[in-house]
């Protein structure tokens, strides 16, 4: 009968193998933790330029719709009493359905006949837009417009105009379309300055 004694020595394979993997231990634990590191990085790299992705777009759809609203004005305001058609075609590109049905109501019944009477030309120029996002996703904004324009008659009449308006946009099918808009005033530039209180001068001399 063959026993093998125990002799308590420990067995120096397996104490070799023991030390191994006790040195492999803390560059697993650190490998694991450059890993997670370099994944939390490379998370944050995606969310920050996803981040830099939505303000560039968001930046322009406003850019898109300020130039929307310019060209409306420009469109709306600038027009040649011989060729009126085009000037409507021109503001109907700009306009949604039911915008469009109210300018072309407007204009048919209360704008066309004076033009043509007076014969007037009109030429602006858009010299400011101020936007404002009206809800959370950005696509409703109103833009108030600065516009300067001359008006002109075949007759010699001449004025230079100021005007202010506000312009509400909706983004329908990747398009900036008018859907409203209010005339906040405007003023005649050209207009000669009110003559002096003659009584006023009256009183002085007397």
């Amino acid at each position: 009968m063959n026993a093998t004694a125990d002799t308590g020595v420990p067995d120096e394979d397996g104490d070799a193998g023991e030390e191994r993997r006790m040195r492999r231990w803390p560059i697993v634990v650190l490998g694991a933790a450059l890993l997670a590191l370099a994944a939390g990085a490379v998370l944050w790299g995606v969310n920050e330029r996803s981040d830099t992705d939505e303000a560039r777009s968001q930046l322009g759809r406003q850019r898109d719709a300020v130039l929307a609203a310019t060209g409306f004005v420009e469109a709306l305001m600038s027009y040649d009493h011989d060729d009126l058609d085009a000037q409507q075609a021109a503001v109907e590109r700009f306009a949604s359905d039911q915008f469009r049905a109210d300018f072309t109501d407007a204009f048919t019944s209360e704008v066309r006949d004076q033009i043509v009477e007076e014969q007037a030309t009109s030429v602006v120029t858009v010299e400011d837009v101020w936007l404002t996002v009206e809800d959370g996703d950005g696509e409703e904004v109103s833009a108030i417009v600065h516009a300067l324009s001359t008006v002109s008659s075949d007759g010699g009449a001449t004025a230079d105009l100021e005007s202010y308006l506000r312009v509400r946009l909706v983004r329908l099918d990747g398009r900036w379309l008018v859907d409203d808009l209010t005339s906040l005033g405007s003023r005649d530039l050209s207009a000669p300055l009110a003559p002096p209180d003659s009584t006023a001068e009256d009183r002085s001399d007397g």
